[in-house]
């Protein structure tokens, strides 16, 4: 499962026998890896090979964006209320 943390209270949790995103980035594709759009989702096939565990992690994948879109913009609604 793809855990994302958003950090607004000065805490950080520390996560064991993690990759980053730049680790998967660059292992296959080198530096250009940040740049191809199909690096995280070719990551995700090898660690889910079957339709259904894939299928399932891709769902999660899109459920956590759509978190982190919401989230971005409450940030820049607040931003913009208490900087005009």
């Amino acid at each position: 499962m793809l855990i994302i943390f958003v950090c607004l209270t000065g805490l950080v949790e520390l996560v064991m026998e993690s990759e980053t995103l730049r680790k998967i980035q660059v292992r296959g594709h080198g530096l250009a890896g940040s740049f191809k759009d199909r690096t995280i989702v070719e990551w995700l096939q090898v660690h889910n090979p079957t339709e259904l565990d894939f299928r399932k992690v891709s769902n999660e994948c899109g459920r956590i964006h759509r978190m982190l879109l919401q989230f971005m913009f409450m940030v820049d609604t607040l931003r913009d209320l208490y900087t005009t």
